[in-house]
């Protein structure tokens, strides 16, 4: 495991948000010989094998895990897709990963997941401590590839996000959300957000949103 991917691991790390599915396509399974990621991922505490519903009601193997650096790539062209250049975005997500970056208010502490399906990353989460508002933590980037949407692969991010910033003691949480981008707005609302201000939302306790339909999808 190479130096940023120590401080990754040993420090707790790892737009426009894409709507998810009904949580209860979500099924948690325990990783088997024959689905068990090969490599690196068993090493990962949080990586996690689950059943999703595909389009065609097929159940897929999909893995939430944290990132590594071999990831950027992969999680620039995803964030890429909502806006900016791949470009653009390699340079942001290696910043802010390795603290060269920090969003307003933050604070060293932060996390990135990803959910990998037949080895292609499809979707990924980010977020931080931060002083923000008053807020205890934020909800920096949760993107999903267009053609996976609708499956939970959003909220099975968020979840995770959100079992984090509680281990961390951060119960009020923020996420910067156009106000035009409803999709996204009406995503976190279903888990539990709030209006803050005209470009914020925010969750007073996130406790609450891995209560009820949630817990379906975290485990």
């Amino acid at each position: 495991m190479d130096t940023w991917a120590r401080q990754i691991w040993f420090s707790g790390l790892g737009g426009p948000s894409a709507p998810a599915g009904p949580t209860s396509s979500l099924r948690v399974i325990r990783p088997k010989s024959s689905i068990r990621p090969a490599g690196k991922v068993k090493r990962d505490r949080l990586a996690l094998v689950v059943l999703l519903s595909g389009e065609s009601g097929r159940k897929e193997h999909v893995l939430y895990r944290r990132v590594r650096r071999s990831d950027i790539p992969a999680m620039a062209e995803i964030r890429a897709g909502d806006w900016g250049t791949e470009k653009y975005w390699r340079e942001r997500i290696r910043q802010y990963l390795s603290y060269k970056q920090h969003p307003g208010g933050a604070l060293r502490p932060r996390v990135s997941f990803v959910c990998v399906e037949r080895d292609r990353i499809i979707g990924l989460i980010a977020g931080h401590l931060t002083r923000r508002f008053g807020c205890d933590g934020e909800l920096e980037w949760v993107s999903v590839r267009p053609e996976c949407r609708g499956r939970g692969v959003a909220s099975g991010l968020f979840c995770r996000l959100a079992k984090w910033f509680v281990a961390h003691q951060a119960k009020r949480i923020c996420v910067d959300v156009e106000p035009s981008n409803q999709a996204a707005r009406q995503f976190y609302r279903r888990h539990g957000a709030e209006n803050l201000e005209p470009h914020w939302m925010v969750w007073n306790d996130i406790r609450s949103s891995l209560r009820g339909s949630m817990a379906d999808s975290c485990c």
